[in-house]
């Protein structure tokens, strides 16, 4: 096992590991995927399919981001060190799908953004930017109000059901299981979050 100078002295080398190639061709998505999404609402319009097919779409960079690289095997780093801190635990036996991650916004958020663009077409004959950006914004609020319920109420059946598809969105494409040496950095930067936040005395 690595000594925890070696590993720290290892984990910028280990975050630098994503190619610049990898990242350009993530933006090359990003702008790919806006693009497309602009070409779906002008010849679909914005009906509710219209928005199914640009929230799919808008979701491609995320997931060939995560899927590049170590990004998915450090995004379980995460969660596994994180768990393990919580539970008094060693991170290789900790899960890599974590209660609090991001990705238990993703339903609520999709599923608000569409129903706030079959109000706006029954509000407004033609909507503008203006409305779809205050769909998407009043969209992850809700998102987020859903994220602090179901924190709150981990124990329902209604929170369960609600964080399972960011739970499987983690399982098969967030995550991986990460390496020995990937975990001992994981382990070494917990070390060094908690000296810096210890007390002074």
């Amino acid at each position: 096992m690595e000594s925890n100078k070696e590993t720290q002295a290892a984990a910028p080398t280990a975050t630098a590991a994503s190619p610049r190639a990898a990242m350009q061709a993530v933006g090359g998505m990003m702008v790919a995927a806006a693009a497309g999404g602009r070409l779906v609402r002008g010849r679909l319009g914005s009906g509710v399919g219209a928005e199914t097919a640009v929230a799919a779409i808008s979701l491609v960079p995320s997931l060939v981001a995560l899927r590049g690289g170590e990004l998915a095997a450090y995004h379980g780093v995460e969660h596994k060190s994180i768990a393990a801190y919580e539970t008094d635990d060693d991170a290789a036996d900790a899960a890599k799908e974590h209660d609090r991650c991001g990705s238990h916004l993703m339903t609520p958020l999709l599923a608000s953004n569409l129903a706030g663009a079959a109000l706006l077409r029954n509000v407004l004959d033609r909507p503008g930017p203006v409305s779809h950006f205050a769909v998407g914004v009043a969209s992850l609020g809700v998102a987020v109000e859903v994220f602090i319920w179901s924190e709150r109420h981990a124990d329902s059946a209604a929170a369960r059901v609600l964080r399972r598809p960011g739970h499987e969105l983690q399982r098969l494409l967030g995550t991986r299981e990460p390496s020995e040496a990937q975990l001992e950095v994981g382990r070494a930067a917990l070390e060094e979050i908690l000296r810096v936040e210890a007390p002074a005395v």
